[in-house]
This record gives structure tokens, C-alpha cells and sequence, in this order.
């Protein structure tokens, strides 16, 4: 599976590349661990970047997931305006996703975890930008997940999990939103 952010009462942001992995009837979960109790909402529509032809594409590795019944509107983030230059490199970089947490083991359990990391990378004339930390990473199932800028005194989602080099090491790369 992979991971994706509520930005309105109906729409998820994620990675196009999950979208097209996402089968004939995908659902939303609502909550943080997906072996318990949550909320799942079916999926009416799903949207990838139009410039989206692939992960070999070179780029817009986003997308939007419409749900087919509303969530409460206080789940919503704000999407990041500001362009990212390179005043924002070393930035903090909050990142979430549901993915391996162990690359030795590759286990996959269910669970939504954040991490600490800081912009290492913002490619001119790119969408991608580049995170990089000593412990945190990006893995399998973080795919989609959101990364968060504080911006102006707000956390922003900034970018849309995308690729880790060879794997699950770093740096890890998103779309910018």
C-alpha cells in the first residue's frame, strides 16, 4: 500500500506511481495503524499528474485520490504556495508514511510513523526535491506520504513521497506540491 495526505474534505494527495498500483477498488484509511480500529472510505476517482507517463518519466510523480464520501474538514493540511529556493536548504522536514520500518527485515506492519529530516536537495527546473537524515528514511509504503515544511509559523505539505536511492536509503526524493 501506500501512503497519502487529506488536503480537503474529499481529496488525497499521493504519488501518481500509487495510483497506478492502487487497483480496480481502492479505499482511504483514516487512522494510524492499520492492523486496529480505523476508518476506511472507498475511493470514487482517481486523478494522476498529466504529465505523468511512468516512474521513468523524469518527474510529476503526484496525483489525487476523490473520495466518495466526505472526511472532517480539521483533517485537511494546507498545501505549500511558497516557491522552495535555496534559502530552504538544510530546512527541517517533517516526514509520514506507513512503510517498512526496518530495511534489514523489510517488515511491513501497519503503523504510521514520522520522522525528522532536512532538505538537501531543491533541483532548479525540477519537481523533485531531495530530504536527507542520519536515521530517518524514506521505504516502500511511505510512497505518497506527505513531507512538511513550517512555513510563515504553518507546517505545509511541501512534497509527496516519491523514490529513496536503491531502496530504502537516502536521500529520499518528493514531488513538490
Amino acid at each position: 500500500f501506500c501512503t497519502g495526505t487529506l488536503i480537503s474534505p474529499t481529496v488525497i494527495v499521493t504519488a501518481a506511481h500509487c495510483i497506478d498500483d492502487a487497483g480496480a477498488s481502492p479505499a482511504a484509511y483514516f487512522g494510524s495503524d492499520t492492523t486496529t480500529t480505523g476508518t476506511r472510505i472507498s475511493v470514487a476517482e482517481t486523478r494522476p499528474h498529466p504529465e505523468w507517463i511512468g516512474m521513468l518519466s523524469g518527474g510529476h510523480d503526484i496525483g489525487v485520490m476523490l473520495l466518495e464520501q466526505s472526511v472532517a474538514p480539521a483533517l485537511a493540511v494546507p498545501i505549500n504556495t511558497t516557491e522552495l529556493d535555496a534559502s530552504y536548504l538544510g530546512a527541517a522536514y517533517r516526514v509520514v508514511g506507513f512503510g517498512i520500518h526496518d530495511a534489514v527485515t523489510r517488515e511491513l506492519d501497519g503503523k504510521k510513523r514520522t520522522g525528522d529530516m532536512q532538505i538537501s536537495l531543491l533541483a532548479a527546473g525540477s519537481d523533485y526535491l531531495e530530504a536527507s537524515d542520519d536515521v530517518t528514511v524514506i521505504c516502500q509504503g511511505d510512497s505518497g506520504g506527505p513531507g512538511f515544511l513550517t512555513i510563515g509559523g504553518v507546517e505545509v505539505l511541501a512534497g509527496v513521497h516519491s523514490y529513496s536511492i536503491q531502496g530504502c536509503d537516502n536521500p529520499s526524493g518528493d514531488t513538490r506540491v
